[in-house]
Formats: C-alpha cells, sequence, structure tokens
C-alpha cells in the first residue's frame, strides 16, 4: 500500500512502551503486559534473552520461536491462548476488513 508515495505495511505504531514511537507486531500482546504491569525485563529473563533482542522480537525483525511462545504464555498469560496473545497487527487489520 502506498501513502503519500511510501509503501507502508499495516504494522500498528505504538508510543510510549519503549520510550518513543515504533512499530508494533503483536498488539494485544503490547496491551496485556501493560495492563499487567509484565515488564519486558521480565518476559525477556523468562525467555533468556535482552531486552534488545525482546524488542526486535515484538516488532516483527526476528521471530519468536515456539519455546519462548509457550514460555510466554506460561509465566505471564496462562488464561490466554498463545493464538489470542500473539495474534498479530496484520491478521487484526485483515480480520477488520
Amino acid at each position: 500500500n502506498l501513502l503519500y508515495g511510501i509503501k507502508y505495511n499495516h504494522k500498528v505504531p505504538y508510543t510510549g512502551f519503549f520510550g518513543g514511537a515504533t512499530m508494533v507486531l503483536y498488539p494485544i500482546l503490547i496491551g496485556e503486559m501493560a495492563k499487567r504491569g509484565v515488564k519486558k525485563k521480565d518476559v525477556a529473563l523468562c525467555i533468556g534473552v535482552c531486552s534488545k533482542a525482546l524488542s526486535n522480537k515484538l516488532q516483527g525483525k526476528t521471530s519468536f520461536t515456539w519455546p519462548e511462545v509457550t514460555a510466554i504464555c506460561k509465566c505471564f498469560f496462562p488464561d490466554m491462548s498463545p493464538d489470542t496473545i500473539f495474534s498479530t497487527a496484520e491478521k487484526e487489520n485483515n480480520s477488520s476488513t
């Protein structure tokens, strides 16, 4: 899609959680982290990566592995399914059209 002659994708812009504007691939995960007071550093510790690696995963620059997904769900969101918590912004946009 083009906007003002610039190609863009359907990732959701989000400000504040990362200290500035950034593109977030997993809006439900980010929202639930904020609602429940889950800190990025705690999620990073849970899956054994540094904060920058977690930020890259949340922005879609690198992928979460299945063991990381299950660890995050088990530690922080046991009441939610991985499919729900890791629903992508692209899926959200496609389901609303």
